[in-house]
């Protein structure tokens, strides 16, 4: 939403979602090195509660209020949140309307009957949702390994699921991440 708000001004409009009372936890406002951890932890906490209030967040599109209804940190570490907010920030996509869209002909050149096809047949095999412990095991392992966050979650999943073996060609091959082993596809064996 804070880079709807820096579109709108750049183009020499006004800000209409991180505004007023909101206006501090601007996604901007979490990132510079001026702000310390500690300071960024607390600034994080109190958006995710002002983001949900109906009263300082109500002018927010409902979707976006859901997401952070019943929201929660749970770490307290502004280490942490920071390299957690970081990551989040390398995120780019140019458009909006078609971020998480399967269908999108821009981006995956599949029709909608092509796109249910693919996702009926995914369901044949055991679904994991992302829950936060997911989310949190899949930092973890990032940290630990120095791997992608997208690499670790893969990992985390596995093992919840009770994986042994990954078939990847994007971690290295015969190594132990935590349980799951990796192997390449392409290996000649």
């Amino acid at each position: 939403m804070d880079d709807l708000d820096e579109e709108s001004v750049a183009m020499g409009g006004k800000r209409a979602c991180f505004t007023g009372p909101l206006a501090k936890y601007r996604w901007r406002a979490l990132l510079p090195l001026t702000v310390s951890g500690d300071q960024r932890v607390a600034l994080f906490s109190e958006g995710v509660e002002a983001i949900s209030n109906a009263k300082t967040g109500a002018h927010l599109p409902e979707l976006f209020r859901d997401i952070f209804r019943n929201a929660f940190l749970k770490f307290r570490d502004g280490r942490i949140l920071t390299l957690f907010l970081n990551e989040v920030n390398g995120f780019a996509y140019s458009h909006r309307e078609e971020l998480g869209n399967a269908s999108g002909k821009k981006r995956f050149r599949l029709e909608a009957e092509e796109t249910e096809t693919i996702l009926r047949a995914m369901l044949e095999y055991p679904v994991l949702p992302l829950t936060g412990e997911l989310a949190l095991a899949a930092f973890a392992l990032q940290l630990r390994d120095q791997i992608s966050y997208w690499a670790a979650a893969i990992i985390a999943a596995a093992r919840a699921l009770g994986c042994k073996i990954l078939y990847t060609d994007d971690l290295n091959a015969g190594q132990d991440y935590g349980g799951v082993v990796a192997r390449t596809p392409f290996a000649n064996a």
